[in-house]
């Protein structure tokens, strides 16, 4: 198998494109932020086959995707069993023989080794990524302030590609639509109003504090009659269980007990979902499901909820927002009261997303 390194930029023709190679391995958040990328990529090129090469998360949000014809298995982390498989991915990966290669996420540090290990001839990236080098055309640098939905279509626009809107989206099949019916009748929850409970967030400092989750899933189930569902990874297992032994007994701990997908189709049955800025979040409103976003160390115009049914949380704090992976006091997320999350549930009834039997006046 034999490599060539050029760093000329070569000639480029839409319609002499057969395969194109997308990148795809990073986390459900990132993952699908690409999707809306990924339906116009389609819409351009329909007559292409479109390959993505996937870590397991973003392989669980990206099957059954129609836009992609064939997925190719990243094993994930990088070590020794990764370096033994590697001549099995290579020759797996370069079945296609690919015309154009495109990373659509800066922060995937595997994805300019493999641009180039595909043998893509264009191979298009952005110039703040990790091997930058490695890629035929160059995306500029970051723009402040610009939602990484549309930093994803900005990718495309340098192969004519235009965006179609930047919903994301995750196609669920009806067995898994199905399950999520066992589910909910094994828990007898069947005819309840469900809304959906995700107070965490993949660094501590998005986490909404767990005395306000317990207070909300009170109010919901008690208040309101609603019945909750907490959910999260198998690492918040023991918090989502703690908080529904709190909630009397109207609160299913559905955290690690279910896939990414599954997760998804049991988000797809609830009314609404409350969640900081986090993978589920995005994935709740990938499905449909109106969102209430609790944000705080992030910035909501560049990684909040794109699609619409939602509503965005956030109060003004000196320090926010930061984006540090650390925080010993997090002030911007314990300034989000409960009191706010049920006025935004009110104004969601005024708009006509969620079930007009939800009333803040139920005693």
């Amino acid at each position: 198998m034999a490599f060539r390194f050029d760093r000329r930029r070569p000639s480029y023709k839409a319609e002499d494109v057969k395969s194109i190679l997308l990148l795809n391995t990073t986390a459900i958040g990132d993952t699908l932020f690409c999707t809306p990328a990924i339906r116009a990529l389609r819409r351009a090129f329909r007559g292409a086959k479109i390959t993505s090469f996937v870590s397991p998360a973003a392989k669980e949000v990206l099957w059954n995707n129609p836009h992609i014809d064939r997925l190719v298995d990243c094993p994930g982390r990088v070590n020794l069993p990764f370096f033994l498989k590697l001549p099995w991915i290579l020759r797996n990966l370069r079945k296609d023989k690919f015309d154009l290669s495109i990373v659509l996420d800066s922060n995937d540090m595997e994805a300019g080794p493999f641009s180039y290990l595909s043998g893509a001839p264009v191979r298009i990236g952005w110039r703040e990524s990790k091997f930058a080098f490695l890629f035929t055309i160059l995306m500029p640098k970051r723009t402040g302030g610009l939602h990484v939905v549309d930093r994803r279509l900005k990718t495309l626009e340098v192969i004519g590609v235009k965006s179609d809107g930047g919903t994301p989206e995750v196609f669920l099949t009806g067995e898994e639509i199905n399950r999520a019916d066992t589910v909910i009748r094994e828990a007898g929850l069947s005819g309840e109003t469900l809304a959906g409970i995700h107070p965490f967030g993949a660094r501590r400092n998005r986490w909404w504090p767990e005395e306000y989750a317990v207070s909300l899933c009170n109010q919901l189930s008690g208040k309101y009659g609603l019945r909750l569902i907490i959910f999260g990874g198998k690492k918040e297992m023991p918090f989502a269980q703690r908080i529904a032994e709190r909630t009397k007994g109207r609160a299913l701990a559905a955290a690690g007990r279910f896939k990414i997908r599954e997760s998804a189709a049991l988000m797809k049955k609830c009314d609404f979902l409350v969640s900081p800025d986090s993978g589920p979040l995005h994935l709740a409103q990938a499905v449909g499901t109106p969102v209430i976003a609790l944000f705080g160390p992030a910035d909501p115009a560049v990684t909040g909820p794109s699609g619409e049914k939602k509503i965005v949380l956030r109060k003004e704090t000196d320090c926010s927002p930061c984006n540090v992976y650390d925080c010993a006091h997090v002030s911007c997320m314990k300034a989000i009261a409960v009191e706010d999350v049920i006025a935004a549930l009110e104004e969601m009834k005024a708009r006509g997303w969620v079930k007009a039997n939800i009333s803040v006046t139920k005693s």
